[in-house]
C-alpha cells in the first residue's frame, strides 16, 4: 500500500527543481533543471543560442539545425536541443524507373528495359527526421558542442545514422560527411540523392580548421574507401594509411558567399594474387565549389576531378570504378580519371516561397579491359542529372515542395538509358 505514494514522493523530489517556460518567439519549450538560477541570472539570449546551435549543425538542406525544444543546464552552462520533422514522399517515374523513393542514384537506372518496368510509383516516410543538437559551456573558449541525427531509411522504417560528431574550437570529430565536401554549396532538392557530382560521402572523419578573418583552412583524416573492379590476377588489399582532405575557403557578405578549393589525396592498395607483390597507387582530387548571394537569387557551382577518387562522388561511391583492370597486363589495376561540374541557382519570392534548379554533369575514362567482373562495356561512360522544384512554407511547421527530375545513365558500351521522376513532399517540423 505504500507504493504508489512512494512512487509519487520520489518523481516530486526528482522534478522539484524543473520547470519549463516558452521561448519569445512561441517556437518552443525550455527546461530549466534549476528553478532559482534561472530567476537570478540572465540566460543567454535566443539569438546567442540560435547562432551557437546553427554553429554546430550541418549546412545542407534536408539536415534540420534548430530543435524545437532546448533543454537548459544548470547555471546555463549546457543546451541539449531536440526537434526533427514528419516528411512524407510520393515519386512517379516514367521510364527505366529506380526502385528508391528517397534517392535518386542516376548510376544506377537500369539498363534491362522492358515494358514491364516502364513506371513505378513509390512512397515513403523514410526521409522523416530526429535530431539532438547540444552544447557544453557556450559561449566560452572551452565549448563543446554536438549533433547527433538519424532518419528511417532503412527496411521497415529502421533508424539509419546520418550524423555524430562532435566539435571543441576548431576540432570536429564524428561520423559526417567528407572534409573534401562541400555542403554549402548543394543545392537545395527533396530527392536525398542530389546532384551525382557532389561528394557528399558519410565517413568517420577528424578534421581542424582556423578561421582567420574572411578566410578558413581545414585539414583531416579519413577513414580509406575503395571501390574496384577486380579480375581473377587481382584482390584489394587493406588500407594501411588514412585519406587526408583539404580545403581553403574564402566567404564574404556575412558568410552568404564563399568559394572553396579542397583537395584529397588517398592511397589505393591492391595485390598481385600469383606473385603476391603490392602494389601501392596514389589516388588525387581537386574541388572549386561556392555559392554567390545575389539578393533574391543564391548561386551554386562545382567543379570537381581527379584520378581514383570515384568512390567520393555519391553516385559513384559503391560502383567499383576507382580501379579497373590494366588494358596491357591483367596483373595491374589502373586508376580512373574522372571529372565532373554543378551550376545551379535558387530563386526567393519571399520568405514563405522559393525555387530553385540545377545541372550535374559526370564524365569517366576507364580504359578499354578484358576479363573484370564488370563487363567494360557496362561501365559508365557519363552521367547528366537536371533537377528543378518549388518549396512553399505554408505555416510556421508545415513545407511543400513539388520536384522534377530528369537523369542519364550513358555506358561505355554506348547504351543510353535516361528516367523522368515527378515528387512532390509535405513536411511537418516540430
Amino acid at each position: 500500500m505504500f507504493k504508489m505514494p512512494l512512487f509519487i514522493t520520489i518523481i516530486t523530489l526528482t522534478f522539484s527543481n524543473l520547470t519549463f517556460s516558452q521561448n519569445d518567439d512561441n517556437k518552443g519549450y525550455i527546461l530549466h533543471d534549476n528553478i532559482d538560477n534561472y530567476f537570478n541570472s540572465k540566460p543567454l539570449s535566443e539569438a546567442e543560442i540560435t547562432e551557437i546551435f546553427r554553429s554546430i549543425a550541418p549546412s545542407t538542406f534536408n539536415a534540420p539545425d534548430m530543435p524545437r525544444f532546448t533543454f537548459i543546464g544548470k547555471d546555463q552552462k549546457f543546451y541539449c536541443g531536440i526537434g526533427g520533422f514528419i516528411k512524407g514522399t510520393i515519386s512517379y517515374d516514367l521510364q527505366n524507373p529506380i526502385d528508391n523513393p528517397l534517392y535518386f542514384n542516376t548510376s544506377e537506372i537500369p539498363l534491362d528495359y522492358t515494358n514491364a518496368n516502364n513506371a513505378l510509383y513509390q512512397m515513403s516516410a523514410g526521409s522523416s527526421n530526429i535530431f539532438l543538437n547540444f552544447v557544453a559551456l557556450p559561449g566560452s573558449k572551452h565549448q563543446v558542442g554536438g549533433y547527433v541525427n538519424f532518419n528511417f531509411e532503412n527496411d521497415n522504417y529502421g533508424l539509419s545514422l546520418q550524423y555524430a560528431y562532435l566539435t571543441y574550437g576548431g576540432l570536429m570529430a564524428g561520423y559526417n560527411y567528407s572534409t573534401f565536401c562541400n555542403e554549402e554549396a548543394t543545392p537545395p532538392t527533396i530527392d536525398l540523392e542530389g546532384p551525382p557530382t557532389l561528394p557528399l560521402i558519410l565517413n568517420t572523419i577528424v578534421n581542424y580548421h582556423i578561421d582567420v578573418k574572411n578566410w578558413k583552412f581545414c585539414i583531416g583524416l579519413e577513414t580509406p574507401l575503395t571501390s574496384a573492379t577486380l579480375n581473377e590476377c587481382t584482390r584489394l588489399c587493406n588500407n594501411v594509411l588514412p585519406t587526408i582532405p583539404a580545403f581553403i575557403q574564402y566567404s564574404w557578405d556575412q558568410g552568404e558567399s564563399m568559394i572553396r578549393l579542397s583537395g584529397v589525396i588517398r592511397t589505393l592498395l591492391y595485390e598481385n594474387v600469383e606473385s603476391a607483390d603490392r602494389k601501392y597507387l596514389t589516388g588525387s582530387g581537386l574541388q572549386l565549389s561556392g555559392k554567390a548571394n545575389l539578393g533574391r537569387a543564391v548561386l551554386y557551382y562545382q567543379g570537381i576531378g581527379g584520378y581514383g577518387i570515384t568512390s567520393f562522388t555519391q553516385d559513384m561511391a559503391d560502383k567499383n570504378y576507382d580501379l579497373v583492370p590494366s588494358t596491357d597486363d591483367e596483373h595491374k589495376l589502373k586508376m580512373v580519371r574522372s571529372w565532373g561540374g554543378l551550376a545551379g541557382v535558387q530563386y526567393n519570392f519571399n520568405d514563405r516561397c522559393f525555387a530553385s534548379t540545377a545541372y550535374s554533369y559526370q564524365r569517366f575514362y576507364a580504359n578499354r579491359y578484358q576479363g573484370g567482373d564488370i563487363e567494360w562495356t557496362d561501365q559508365i561512360r557519363y552521367l547528366n542529372y537536371i533537377v528543378a522544384n518549388i518549396f512553399w512554407h505554408l505555416s510556421e511547421n508545415i513545407s511543400v515542395g513539388i520536384e522534377y527530375i530528369n537523369g542519364i545513365k550513358h555506358t561505355m558500351g554506348d547504351v543510353t538509358r535516361n528516367n523522368n521522376r515527378i515528387q512532390t513532399m509535405i513536411q511537418f517540423n516540430f
